[in-house]
């Protein structure tokens, strides 16, 4: 089953709040008689101190759920209650979630009034809402050990100090109790996250704190295995916890979740990232190129040597920067990824040392756009009249004059037909021009999506070479 991936990074540290902005979130919560507002009601926070879990004048670090539609519907609505404050207090070590409720009127008995406490029922099995209760199994935690076996160890940015990481698999048994917890808050800040259930092929790399050791993050990966000796791992979800993201966690949660199975799995064969967000692919690539720019020197010798301010400013020298198909296979191989991705790798290493010469950007850009055609063009092969197999060369790609070109950019799909043909097929012209569209929006959009993530690494990639940061990295 697909999996939903984020690394949450909208949040962050800017997005805590205390006790002031909560107030102001209860005065704006009114939607009608006794209908509130779910996310300006439901307020989370992590804590295990057990003097905050009843005294509301200590400052605490609030953040609110990105969503709660899972609980409450889709208008993400509560109803029956009037200056309502729904708290959830997650254990620091665990993520046991301790409820508290307070609301200033309920409607009558006779009226719609949502069971709030059976709600977050369902979606944690078990939650706690008496003080003595939660207080004994925060007692309990300070007696239980991280789970795992430790892989690696880090200093943090900012706040987070000294770190270390944990792996763990799910044919644990004794770990499914805390499965279940790390996942029950999943839904509240990835929309349409899918749980994952006990499996050996499941394994948790988790993010503690030294000494304190309190969870900071989490990820989750599913080693694929083809058979007894050959596995791909799929990372699968990657959660930061909100008061601890915009410190480089997800950073080097991924860098040594990659290395490790790259360097001590000799079982692994591939890498992947399934479903990834656009903020974590740019942390994928920034990472995974200075791995494929160490491994590829000729790349970097050529980008070294650039004539003219290390920019490329001819656009017949994008050509010396072609892959073969065997060198793409053999890096693929070597840093254990898609062959798309070494393509995308590549990519971005010649994007950062274009200049602004137009005739240039344009090249890159058609080169890019033809490989994304042919995806494309596979995906719509109606649109290509009585062509058969002219269409797709041996080698999978597209044989003129069906390849992707600066011509075909306004209209890629256009050929001449028969003007007695086009009036019997008007339905079918119709729409054909439609899906014509609809094909140029996506590879529009495709681009211009890469290239958004690209100027943002642009700077970082192009020191990695110009300013021999890679080298200082390789020593």
């Amino acid at each position: 089953m697909k999996r939903k991936f984020y690394e949450i990074s909208n949040t962050g540290q800017d997005q805590l709040f205390g006790q002031e902005t909560k107030r102001r979130k209860i005065e704006s919560q009114r939607v009608g008689d006794f209908i509130v507002d779910a996310k300006n009601s439901v307020n989370f926070r992590l804590s295990s101190d057990i003097n905050q879990l009843e005294d509301q004048s200590i400052t605490s670090q609030f953040f609110s759920p990105k969503f709660l539609h899972t609980i409450f519907g889709e208008k993400e609505r509560i109803s029956g209650y009037e200056g309502l404050s729904v708290d959830i207090t997650f254990s620091k070590k665990r993520l046991l979630p301790f409820l508290q409720i307070s609301y200033e009127n309920k409607a009558p008995a006779f009226a719609n009034v949502d069971n709030i406490e059976e709600l977050f029922q369902k979606q944690f099995g078990r939650i706690y809402d008496k003080p003595e209760q939660f207080i004994e199994r925060l007692n309990e935690e300070d007696n239980i050990p991280p789970w795992g076996e430790r892989i690696s160890d880090f200093t943090g940015e900012k706040e987070v100090n000294k770190c270390f990481i944990n792996k763990i698999g799910l044919e644990n048994e004794l770990f499914h109790e805390q499965n279940f917890y790390l996942q029950s808050i999943l839904p509240f800040f990835i929309d349409g996250a899918s749980v994952i259930e006990p499996s050996p092929f499941w394994k948790y790399f988790l993010v503690y704190e030294h000494g304190s050791h309190n969870l900071l993050a989490y990820a989750t990966v599913f080693e694929a295995h083809h058979n007894a000796e050959k596995f791909r791992a799929k990372i699968s979800q990657v959660f930061v916890l909100p008061p601890y993201q915009r410190q480089g966690l997800g950073q080097k949660l991924y860098q040594t979740m990659y290395d490790h199975y790259v360097k001590d799995q000799p079982k692994c064969f591939e890498v992947i990232v399934e479903d990834s967000s656009d903020e974590f692919q740019r942390l994928q690539d920034q990472i995974n190129s200075e791995s494929y720019l160490k491994l590829n020197k000729q790349l970097v010798s050529t980008l070294s040597g650039l004539p003219i301010s290390n920019v490329i400013n001819n656009a017949d020298q994008l050509k010396i920067f072609t892959l073969t198909k065997q060198q793409v296979e053999q890096f693929a191989r070597d840093l254990k990824v898609p062959q798309a991705t070494v393509l995308r790798l590549h990519d971005l290493a010649v994007y950062s040392f274009l200049g602004n010469n137009t005739n240039v950007l344009t090249a890159y850009r058609i080169n890019i756009k033809k490989r994304y055609y042919v995806r494309c063009a596979k995906s719509y092969m109606e649109l290509f009249k009585n062509v058969g197999n002219q269409l797709f060369d041996s080698k999978g790609g597209l044989n003129e004059p069906y390849v992707y070109n600066e011509q075909l950019e306004e209209d890629p799909f256009c050929r001449n037909e028969d003007e007695e043909e086009r009036k019997d097929q008007k339905a079918i012209e119709g729409e054909r021009v439609l899906t014509q569209e609809a094909v140029k929006i996506e590879l529009k959009n495709i681009y211009n999506t890469l290239i958004e993530g690209y100027d943002q690494l642009k700077s970082k990639v192009n020191a990695l070479v110009t300013q021999n940061l890679l080298h200082q990295k390789l020593a």
